[in-house]
């Protein structure tokens, strides 16, 4: 007998909680049964963010079939909800996460996890005492071409790396929220964070960083670049940015330099990953067609029904990267290295 499907909130209506509800209406394992968000037109499906499917047109998420709240405790504390995706603004993440755990409810938590390190402190403690799964939601971890270079890099197919270097630049998503940069902690914290986190997954913790960036749209830290020092790593950079609203294609690459070859990743590409090595032609990577939102909330149910630990993404690894971020801005407000305490 197969066991009945897991009943969801999600909240947040935005891009990323629009985008979360797709993969969700994909499993038969789980099941949406509350949605929260404080704009009403958008829980009568009046008006939507921008998300990865039209959600609200025929044969797609009816919103007007579950319970709706404008108040995310109010969906939390529903006595029918038994798990919940937290895809908030990044100031309501302590709370909301805190809460599900007072609750003895597992949560899915958005990236960043937290506005500090210190919040993602609290997040961990608060569902460690409680004994109730939280995992953050770090896609990037889990997207095809991003596993496949970690799974190399760590089993040595192609030597010791011997560079790496990783970029995401792309247009600020505007708004209130976007343009306070003590709500949002600006490009540094919202975008490259993706990079650091992808950074501390590969390689580990590194023995410092020397970062340089400035302030724009925010007034935190909208452009960045930075070196990740190793002992056994020459080189390990990554250069994250919001544009102003213009023309320019978000850009997410990387290009790794092993002792034996190089490989390339290109959203914009085609193929979007390729394999150089000397005396051959350039070679394709096919690692399919997955995407990493799918294969992050696989991972939250399966850790789940388990009763385990998610392999890919934990609080605790969020908690060093949180504070990571912070010696990167602490390194451009000082102008020199900063150490990572242990």
């Amino acid at each position: 007998m197969s066991e009945s499907p897991k009943k969801i909130a999600v909240l947040g209506l935005g891009m990323m909680g629009n985008t979360h509800i797709a993969s969700w209406l994909q499993r038969e394992d789980a099941q949406i049964v509350a949605v929260s968000d404080p704009n009403p037109k958008r829980l009568s499906g009046e008006v939507r963010a921008e998300g990865n499917i039209d959600l609200l047109s025929e044969g797609g998420f009816d919103l007007s079939k579950i319970r709706t709240y404008t108040d995310f405790s109010d969906a939390i504390i529903d006595p029918e909800v038994e798990a919940v995706d937290i895809c908030l603004p990044t100031l309501f993440h302590v709370d909301a996460a805190k809460l599900c755990a007072a609750e003895k409810k597992p949560f899915l938590l958005e990236k960043p996890v937290a506005r500090t390190s210190e919040g993602v402190r609290e997040i961990l403690k608060a569902a460690e005492t409680q004994g109730v799964l939280g995992m953050p939601a770090l896609c990037l971890r889990f997207w095809p071409e991003w596993s496949w270079l970690r799974d190399t890099i760590k089993q040595g197919t192609y030597g010791k790396v011997l560079a790496a270097r990783f970029e995401r630049i792309g247009a600020c998503p505007g708004g209130r929220f976007y343009h306070n940069g003590e709500l949002c902690g600006g490009a540094l914290l919202d975008l490259h964070i993706h990079d650091t986190d992808f950074v501390l997954h590969c390689f580990g913790p590194p023995q410092a960083v020397t970062s340089f960036g400035y302030p724009r749209m925010s007034g935190e830290i909208d452009h960045v670049v930075t070196h990740y020092h190793y002992e056994d790593i020459p080189l390990v950079v990554a250069e994250g940015g919001w544009q102003p609203k213009n023309d320019l294609p978000f850009r997410m690459r990387y290009m790794v330099t092993f002792e034996n070859a190089t490989v390339e990743y290109d959203l914009n590409a085609d193929p979007t990953l390729t394999l150089y090595r000397e005396g051959h032609d350039p070679e394709p990577i096919l690692v399919g067609e997955q995407n990493g939102y799918d294969l992050q909330i696989a991972e939250f149910m399966q850790s789940l029904k388990e009763g385990t630990e998610p392999p890919t993404a934990t609080l605790a690894s969020s908690l060093i990267s949180a504070t990571i971020a912070e010696a990167e801005r602490a390194s451009i407000a000082q102008g020199r290295r900063i150490e990572i305490s242990s």
